[in-house]
């Protein structure tokens, strides 16, 4: 850390003497050695060990040439919680070979905090926690705003793993994680496939399931991600509009029971919000639906409502959603077209003669 510190003082020194003319990239060096040294710092307090990675050789300045900096800043951010007899060094070291900088927390309450000021890029966290689980951590984080945007990967075992357990890099069911490795863990593997975890969640239509059935819950969820989706769950229907404002999804699926109108209400809801009006919506229903039968007054509009008859075979589902999806990106597409027309010159109505 001192010698770091040292030859950013001696950068600040010269540019503040005026042998080199100041240019914006020297200001981010400056802060790219800043976010070096605090991270050196807080692995330090946290036990971690320092990394050697902030000793990169760097040429030798001149009058003419700027100073190169020390290091660059990586453009992610990836949070380890929980994780136990690691190697910090040789992690922090393949994180930043793939972009991500690395920050370490313990528990569920101080990855909470994280949470709360700035998602992380990527979260990397244990199985089992002193304070949870990491599948109530990524439950939770899921739920917090723009909390869908984080990759999340679960390394251990799960207590409650049995004889039918996914094979590796496969989140636990029902769990909105991307991938989980076991025990031993292939630390390499596991840096080298974030990029590609980051990128297919960022481009993947999001699906939010509405249910109250832990088995049904598991087999969408299951069957949806297989497909390229990214899923999330509402358990509680009275937690709805928090579901749908914070995830902002493609499509919602609902599985409710027939039983009272909880379907209907969310329609109407959902409807009656212009931030979430056009989003699409599959109804799962266990009765048939006669010829001539009129739906539910807030499922009328067929454009953006369907109602499926339970059960629903997987590829006929997978059809449905696809379609949906489709259908609703190409209207916005074309309202998007129609509104650029209307606000160029060439496209408004002459002006009335004076």
């Amino acid at each position: 850390i001192a010698v770091a510190a040292q030859l950013g003082e001696e950068d600040c020194a010269t540019l503040a003497g005026g042998c080199i003319s100041p240019q914006p990239a020297h200001l981010e060096q400056i802060r790219a050695l800043v976010q070096v040294l605090r991270q050196q710092i807080y692995r330090l307090r946290t036990g971690g060990g320092i990394s050697e990675e902030i000793l990169w050789a760097r040429p030798v300045a001149t009058d003419r040439e700027p100073v190169a900096a020390v290091c660059s800043r990586p453009p992610y951010r990836a949070l380890a919680v929980g994780l136990q007899e690691v190697d910090w060094r040789h992690l922090e070291s393949l994180l930043l070979k793939q972009g991500f900088a690395l920050q370490a927390v313990e528990t569920c309450r101080e990855a909470g905090r994280v949470f709360a000021t700035e998602p992380p890029d990527a979260v990397i966290a244990a199985a089992d926690l002193p304070d949870g689980s990491g599948t109530l951590l990524t439950h939770y984080l899921r739920t917090q705003e723009r909390g869908d945007d984080p990759v999340v990967v679960l390394v251990g075992d799960a207590a409650a793993e049995g004889p039918g357990a996914p094979p590796a890099t496969e989140p636990w069911p029902g769990c909105d994680a991307d991938a989980r490795f076991a025990a031993p863990i292939d630390w390499a593997a596991l840096a080298q496939g974030l990029p590609a975890l980051r990128e297919r969640r960022r481009s993947a239509p999001g699906v939010l399931c509405v249910t109250s059935d832990d088995e049904e819950a598991a087999g969408m969820g299951a069957l949806l991600r297989g497909a390229g989706y990214r899923v999330r769950r509402c358990r509680d229907p009275r937690r709805f509009a928090r579901e749908v404002l914070t995830s902002e999804p493609e499509l919602v699926l609902i599985d409710l029971p027939p039983a009272g109108d909880a379907a209907g209400e969310l329609l109407r809801w959902l409807r009656s919000d212009k931030r979430c009006a056009g989003v699409p919506v599959i109804l799962l229903a266990t009765e048939t639906i006669e010829d001539g039968e009129a739906l539910p007054a807030p499922a009328i509009d067929a454009a953006l409502t369907e109602r499926a008859t339970k059960p629903v075979a997987a590829q006929s589902l997978l059809s449905r959603v696809a379609a949906r999806i489709e259908h609703s990106r190409a209207l916005k597409h074309l309202f998007a077209e129609s509104g650029r027309q209307v606000s160029s010159p060439a496209m408004r109505a002459p002006a009335a003669p004076a």
